[in-house]
């Protein structure tokens, strides 16, 4: 995985467009995390954030040329953000961290794998959600926010606690959504909170919810059931694995113990025989 740093985000000029991807690579600006879907679902993500959030125009996430309140608001909010939290090393955002556009093969397969696994971003990070009033009927950002509610454990895909919502999701209402109150964070978390699987899939079926490729809505909820079998085995490793090295560094203590004791009963007998 590419992720921004903190240092480069902090850094950036809001006076201008962020930058894709590429540029950003040439720059030094990403660091990378080699990660299984294990050590994302065991927490190898969590000193960093996932952006879940909808695009200004078709070209760019961020800036709009004829808009002044959408140059660079996420970006500056996302400065805020990473000032107020120091332990935080950087953020996942799908704009400068996946390849746009026309892409090489090596390219394509990066960005493939990415789609692969992105579920599991959403679903075990720490989340920041830039909520306006489009982002309500969007089919990705809606598909990100019930995963943002939820978590993995053994049961499958489960809804997070309240205390968990607030720990590790935090929602920034941007536009007109920012005039109401906290109404529309709580519409977004009534909506997704204590969902199943199952009930998401309906919900994101609605012909209301939007999404420019078709076949992504298609692609992504014929995928959500696997994906809670999926998790659950993969946690079940995680468990097992966990038991066995529990188990081994108990034989280990054991081990030692035994060898501290013989070498006391060596030292006892040397000395009754002196």
């Amino acid at each position: 995985w590419f992720l921004v740093t903190r240092e480069h985000v902090i850094a950036c000029r809001t006076d201008k467009a962020m930058a894709e991807f590429r540029k950003l690579y040439d720059q030094g600006a990403l660091e990378v995390l080699v990660l299984t879907d294990k050590d994302i679902i065991a927490g190898g993500l969590d000193d960093y954030v996932i952006v879940s959030h909808r695009w200004i125009t078709p070209e760019h996430p961020d800036w709009d040329d004829k808009e002044p309140g959408n140059q660079s608001a996420k970006l500056k909010k996302l400065q805020e953000y990473l000032k107020a939290n120091p332990d935080v090393k950087g953020i996942w955002m799908d704009f400068p961290c996946l390849p746009q556009g026309e892409k090489d093969d090596k390219e394509k397969a990066y960005f493939g794998a990415s789609l692969a696994s992105v579920n599991l971003l959403y679903l075990c990070a720490n989340v920041v959600i830039f909520l306006d009033q489009k982002y309500m009927g969007r089919f990705w950002t809606q598909y990100e926010a019930f995963l943002a509610f939820h978590k993995v454990t053994s049961d499958g895909i489960v809804e997070k606690t309240d205390e968990e919502i607030r720990e590790r999701v935090t929602i920034i209402e941007m536009g007109a959504a920012a005039y109401s109150g906290g109404s529309v964070a709580k519409s977004l978390i009534d909506t997704w909170h204590h969902k199943t699987v199952a009930e998401a899939v309906a919900i994101l079926s609605q012909p209301d919810v939007e999404v420019t490729n078709k076949s992504d809505k298609i692609l992504l909820l014929g995928k959500l059931p696997g994906l809670e079998e999926y998790v659950k085995a993969r946690v079940a490793e995680i468990e097992q694995e966990a038991r066995e090295a529990e188990e081994a560094a108990a034989r280990e203590r054991e081990e030692q113990q035994r060898q501290a004791q013989l070498a006391r009963e060596k030292e006892q007998l040397a000395a009754d025989q002196a």
